[in-house]
């Protein structure tokens, strides 16, 4: 059970946001969102954040809430901010190598940049130079990324593939075993043995293994024992409806109706698990079966693996928010089902050669003739055991190569050369936003996945916003933890660039955008488990109260909270992070809850339709869970000017009257704030750059996620539009802000 009374954990969301308040130093009023969206994203709020400097704002701005790609350069700012500008160019500190929120020290210099510092010029040089960072050198290049990606898939394949067949080995020698030890109950019957021969029959024309036919005969015979069954069952439920009905007594209603009522759910979960035993007996006969009527069952299953993994990730589109077809879920929903049901074959064959009648083994252990098989089950569990998937997996690919990028040491900053991140690497998130340099607070925004959680509200959403801040890391659901006491125990604490890293951890099973989209479904998440294809994070519980022994492997949890649908919840030990886009892509939600009177939120979201996904979600989300309202209300500031017009026939390309909107924000309790939304859009008194761009590449502003390899070009692209659009509503920003005086 969660506990509420420990100094370092709590439960009570007032005593994270009073913290908070304290170490800002005075009552928040603005808040800044920078959405997900990858480096796309994190190229758009780059300008952003350099326009909203050079207008003065950035010194009143009290949080910072990112999510994804808007994490990348949100965690960036907050790493310079408390670094300082001394050692990227030239040797010593001095004052004008304290970074600050003004643009004379702010680390990406303002917008336009030609007052850049050459310190400021060298940071915003390497991050445009260095933005194709997942192939940041030629000895990190593409064929690293694929070499890595196989390395997973086939550990992976090697530890459940040899389980499943050593599962299957189980079964089948057990049933082959009982067939020859038990007769059959069956068989007695004239029209099932009629169909059992049939059966065994037709394949016997077709076999090259004679020796399966008892297993598919055996069965065979269970399943139709077990289909017989769900049978009986049905009519004597029937029946005993029939007898309650007639046995009802008007002075005991109320007890007779809670009995029925109890017996209707048994029924109703035994039927389930029937249905379920049948079905997996039925499996194991298909196998059987294909394996008799194959001379090489493993000739079917390479070619079906191929075709079932084009059927679930073509097309691989990143941009999840995107509403996907009806048929399109079927198709990739059957297409893991197969692909799952290859897998099974595939162990089926492996073990089917060495399946045996266990009774006619010799009785002298030393002639046992199956003990390779103990000693490669027993060699596989200890490598699933050891092997830490958080330092395996593609997770740690991503963070390193994010973190060398958005985090770099001086030297390669100084040098503008890719290295190593040596203090990105250790650095912990309680060490940011310190005391002395407080704002904006950054709020790293994830998602704790909890698919399997008893809360319905949590079930469906598939899980709740997961914050991770130099104060507090938890949620709702789990409860926060102090940073400072927080995954202590294996890990030197939560690192600011895992942090950067989970919050954009996009793919990954069980968790999509908003908590909906295709790799939601359970047979895709089991799929990608299988394939090791996860971006997320396993992290421990913030209750201390909860175990916290294992390292989080390949069998625990990679398998029973995947395979076995039960521990991803959040009472479980272990909890699996993942992309705070799985939640709500925005930022805003943890704004919200902090009730400020502005928030400027930088949606960099993929919406080529301009269908605005992500706004409307962080909005019902804010007004289920805080009871507050955000409108358009005013038409003159409204979304629709954002929305580009093809009707101008002056423009080359269509434009929007504006790129920002303005809503107003109702609190729960009456208060009331403003919310400027801005959106990447083309617009009137753009650059030529832009304009040549765009032309040349149609999909710009909305080019895709999944496109993490950015050149100079693509990225001032977005970097300018940022800028651009941003430098527009600087005023209007003012007008709305309360000048409270920044401390810089």
């Amino acid at each position: 059970m969660l506990n509420n009374t420990r100094s370092d954990y709590t439960r009570d969301p007032e005593s994270v946001l009073s913290a908070e308040r304290a170490r800002i130093g005075r009552e928040p009023q603005c808040g800044l969102a920078l959405s997900g969206g990858g480096i796309r994203s994190a190229s758009f709020c780059l300008g952003v954040l350099q326009a909203l400097v050079t207008g003065g704002v950035m010194p009143n701005v009290d949080y910072l809430s990112t999510v994804s790609g808007g994490g990348y350069v949100g965690s960036a700012l907050i790493w310079w901010h408390k670094r300082g500008l001394a050692g990227v160019v030239g040797e010593g500190a001095t004052s004008k190598s304290v970074a600050g929120m003004k643009p004379s020290n702010f680390p990406f210099g303002a917008f336009p940049d030609g007052q850049n510092s050459s310190r400021q010029q060298a940071i915003l040089n390497y991050m445009r130079f260095h933005s194709s960072y997942l192939v940041p050198s030629s000895g990190l290049n593409l064929l690293s990324i694929i070499a890595v990606l196989l390395r997973n898939v086939l550990l992976s394949l090697l530890i459940y593939l040899t389980l499943a067949a050593t599962a299957m080995w189980l079964i089948s020698s057990f049933t082959l075993t009982w067939h020859g030890l038990a007769p059959s109950p069956l068989i007695p019957v004239p029209w099932l043995k009629t169909i059992i021969d049939a059966v065994v029959g037709a394949l016997s024309g077709h076999t090259l293994c004679p020796s399966n036919l008892p297993l598919v005969s055996r069965y065979l015979e269970v399943v139709l024992y077990l289909a017989a069954l769900f049978l009986l069952s049905a009519v004597f439920y029937s029946v005993g409806t029939i007898i309650f009905q007639y046995r009802d007594d008007p002075e005991q209603a109320a007890d007779v109706s809670s009995r029925r009522y109890t017996l209707r759910r048994w029924a109703q979960i035994g039927f389930g698990r029937l249905l379920l035993a049948t079905g997996m007996v039925a499996f194991l006969l298909l196998c059987s079966a294909a394996d008799a009527y194959f001379a090489n069952g493993l000739q079917p299953i390479v070619a079906l693996l191929g075709v079932t993994i084009l059927s679930v990730f073509y097309p691989f589109d990143m941009n999840l928010f995107q509403v996907t077809k009806f048929t399109d879920k079927i198709r990739r929903t059957l297409g893991a089902l197969c692909f799952l049901a290859a897998v099974l074959f595939g162990a089926y064959a492996i073990a089917r050669p060495h399946v045996v009648d266990l009774s006619s083994l010799p009785s002298g252990a030393a002639s046992w003739p199956h003990v390779g098989i103990v000693v490669l089950v027993v060699i596989v569990l200890i490598v699933g055991f050891l092997v830490n998937v958080n330092y395996l997996g593609i997770h740690r690919m991503y963070r390193d190569r994010l973190m060398e990028l958005f985090l770099p040491d001086d030297e390669a900053v100084k040098n503008q050369r890719w290295k190593p991140s040596v203090d990105g690497n250790k650095t912990v998130i309680e060490e940011m936003c310190p005391y002395d340099k407080p704002r904006p607070y950054l709020l790293i925004n994830t998602n704790v996945v909890l698919v399997d959680s008893k809360n319905t509200k949590y079930r469906e959403r598939g899980g709740a916003n997961f914050i991770i801040s130099s104060l507090y890391c938890g949620s709702d659901a789990t409860g926060w933890r102090l940073s400072s006491k927080y995954m202590k125990k294996h890990d030197p604490g939560m690192t600011l660039a895992t942090a950067m890293a989970v919050s954009g951890a996009a793919a990954n099973p069980n968790a999509g955008a908003g908590g909906t989209t295709w790799n939601r479904d359970r047979f895709v998440s089991i799929m990608m488990s299988v394939l090791s294809l996860r971006l997320g994070y396993w992290a421990p519980h913030p209750d201390p109260a909860t175990r916290w022994r294992e390292i989080p492997n390949l069998i625990y949890p990679g398998m029973t909270s995947v395979f076995l649908a039960h521990g991803l919840r959040e009472d479980n030990s272990i909890l699996d992070l993942t992309d705070g886009g799985h939640f709500e892509n925005l930022g805003l939600y943890e704004l919200i809850r902090r009730q400020l009177s502005l928030i400027i939120v930088c949606d960099g979201s993929a919406d080529a339709d301009f269908t605005f996904s992500s706004l409307a979600l962080a909005i019902e989300r804010v007004r289920v869970d805080f009871e507050t309202r955000v409108e358009f209300i005013d038409d003159s500031v409204g979304l629709i000017h954002v929305v580009p017009d093809a009707g101008d026939a002056t423009s080359p390309v269509p434009l929007a009257k504006r790129g920002f909107a303005v809503a107003r924000i109702t609190y729960s309790d009456g208060k009331m704030g403003v919310l400027v939304y801005l959106k990447p859009t083309m617009k009137p008194r753009l650059s030529p750059e832009l304009i040549s761009y765009k032309q040349k590449n149609p999909m710009f502003p909305h080019e895709a996620t999944a496109d993490q390899f950015f050149d100079e070009i693509q990225f001032e692209a977005y970097r300018e539009l940022g800028g651009s659009l941003a430098s527009e509503a600087v005023p209007f920003i003012l007008e709305k802000m309360q000048t409270e005086p920044g401390d810089e």
